[in-house]
């Protein structure tokens, strides 16, 4: 409608490009109504596909993160007293993962006593994530699937795994990822 008053405007006064002006802006005004329709298909389509990708790569991180707690839970699982060389073992892997990865990772027992911690003196707080975790872990659960976590935001990966013995829960493994840029 717009377009069709501009050309009649344009027209009264220059009457001989009325012939070449008012296709012109009917093809201009067709090319962006194309435009601004697959404009909208991109987006209807793009989005959920955005999601789809970023859940299943949450996924791999979180599924490797269970796996380094089930590492560290079976290397934790017969240390016995801390002069145990296991436990020395247990100490310099924890510190590696944290070296090489930037990834917080410690074993505590239920009084939240640690047993190995990188980096050293990491201890578990009273509240948040991290203490859900490890309530489900004392629980001899392995903690839920976080919330989808989105590359923009800043913020926790948290999973926890029971170290098993003779069939009962006698410390946690617990790691604490960063996200974001």
């Amino acid at each position: 409608l717009a377009i069709g008053n501009i050309a009649m405007r344009f027209s009264r006064r220059f009457p001989r490009l009325d012939d070449v002006l008012v296709p012109l802006l009917r093809k201009t005004f067709k090319v962006v109504l194309v435009l601004v329709g697959a404009m909208w298909v991109l987006l209807a389509l793009g989005v959920p596909l955005a999601i789809g990708v970023a859940s299943a790569q949450q996924q791999k991180v979180v599924v490797d993160r269970i796996d380094d707690t089930a590492h560290f839970a079976a290397l934790a699982q017969f240390v016995t007293d801390a002069s145990d060389e296991r436990l020395e073992t247990l100490e310099s892997e924890l510190a590696s993962y944290y070296k090489v990865y930037g990834i917080r990772v410690g074993v505590f027992y239920d009084g939240d006593v640690p047993m190995a911690t990188a980096p050293r003196g990491w201890f578990l707080p009273r509240t948040g994530e991290v203490r859900d975790a490890f309530g489900e872990a004392l629980l001899s659960r392995r903690s839920q699937d976080p919330k989808q976590v989105w590359p923009w935001q800043r913020g926790r990966l948290v999973v926890a795994s029971p170290v098993i013995r003779d069939g009962d829960v006698v410390a946690v493994v617990v790691t604490d990822s960063p996200t974001g840029p």
